[in-house]
């Protein structure tokens, strides 16, 4: 995660209830989750998803609630209600439609979904172990104008956020359960 992205997730992680429940799927080496929780003094509980968990992570996470070596589609069924949910995981259109599909209706209200890595026009080719990632960054944009999150068209949720600096960012609020 670049600068300009680590400002806006660390004015939602701010602005989180005491004690949040957060979930991330895609985790990488786990530093966005070890700058979360030292953010929060250790009061969280923290969920982490990936499908190719790294060793780098699990040593920056000992500290987590639970993390899932596997898709996001497979572990939602055991993720409980949350407050901030971070979707960086697989890019292609596909799986960020899922994972906001399953994940989105466990955030409480005035929860917050924080989308990474969305650009308008294409920057990189394709993400390791997906075949539909022709470009990962297109892909959560095209996801976000499908699920109608970028015009105000799904009701329910407010664009709280949307930036390209960077690697790219969208926020989203929960206003109703």
């Amino acid at each position: 995660m670049q600068e300009p992205e680590i400002k806006v997730l660390e004015r939602v992680v701010r602005a989180l209830p005491e004690h949040p429940t957060i979930c991330e799927i895609g985790l990488a080496r786990g530093e966005t989750a070890a700058g979360i929780h030292e953010l929060l003094g250790g009061r969280c509980t923290y969920y982490g998803i990936d499908k190719l968990l790294l060793d780098d992570a699990r040593a920056n996470m000992p500290w987590a609630a639970r993390l899932w070596e596997l898709d996001s589609i497979l572990a939602h069924p055991e993720v409980p209600e949350l407050d901030l949910l971070i979707i960086d995981g697989c890019h292609c259109e596909s799986h960020v439609l899922l994972d906001f599909l399953h994940y989105g209706p466990k955030l409480r209200r005035g929860g917050y979904v924080f989308f990474h890595d969305l650009q308008r026009e294409p920057q990189s080719q394709g993400m390791v172990g997906c075949p539909l990632a022709m470009d990962d960054q297109v892909g959560v944009y095209q996801a976000l104008g499908k699920l109608q999150l970028l015009d105000g068209g799904l009701r329910g949720w407010r664009l709280l956020e949307l930036m390209f600096d960077g690697l790219g960012a969208a926020v989203l609020q929960r206003l109703v359960t």
